[in-house]
């Protein structure tokens, strides 16, 4: 059981993992229908182009990932999604993503991100990208030093951390967009 997310049956008859803030007064209800909308049609739009790309024994699903937009799971045969960066990313990123993955998928883990990898990507209309510019979440802890003034993000936090400039214990807060802005004022 996963205490952040809740497990929902969809009028499709398929089950999803969904954030618990989606279902609660957290969120408008207009927009937990935009966001569910949108992983729908991101997870059609995934196994279209899986089935295009021949990848017939291969799925599409949503994982929970902060740091990464997609992955290429190659024993499980499955392919994921960031459920964040598919709700903050445009549609184009997306697309990139999943076809992204898919070039994985169709030239094996022994390439990585090499020429064969490359070559495969943009033959399938992928950018060959290795990186994306989306913010997928927001880090977890504004890490700063009283002493220097040093400012850091983190998204663990670590015991007994000190400052690396200048050795002093550092302080952790809550991420907020605005204490992140009121340090860069």
């Amino acid at each position: 059981m996963n205490p952040n997310r809740a497990r929902v049956k969809t009028a499709a008859n398929e089950f999803w993992n969904v954030p618990y803030n989606m279902l609660n007064g957290d969120m408008t209800a207009k927009r937990r229908k935009l966001n569910l909308k949108k992983l729908v049609s991101t997870a059609e739009q995934a196994d279209k182009l899986i089935a295009k790309h021949n990848l017939h024994e291969w799925r599409f699903n949503f994982d929970n990932a902060r740091k990464r937009a997609g992955c290429c799971l190659y024993k499980e045969q499955l392919i994921t999604m960031s459920q964040q960066f598919c709700l903050n990313a445009e549609d184009s990123d997306i697309t990139d993503t999943i076809l992204h993955e898919i070039a994985h998928a169709l030239v094996g883990h022994q390439h990585g991100h090499n020429a064969v990898w490359q070559a495969k990507a943009r033959e399938i209309g992928c950018s060959a990208s290795r990186t994306h510019d989306v913010e997928v979440s927001a880090p977890r802890y504004i890490v700063s030093c009283r002493n220097c003034g040093t400012v850091g993000t983190r998204d663990k936090r670590g015991r007994n951390r000190v400052c690396k400039w200048c050795q002093t214990p550092v302080t952790y807060e809550n991420y907020s967009k605005e204490l992140w802005n009121s340090y860069h004022t």
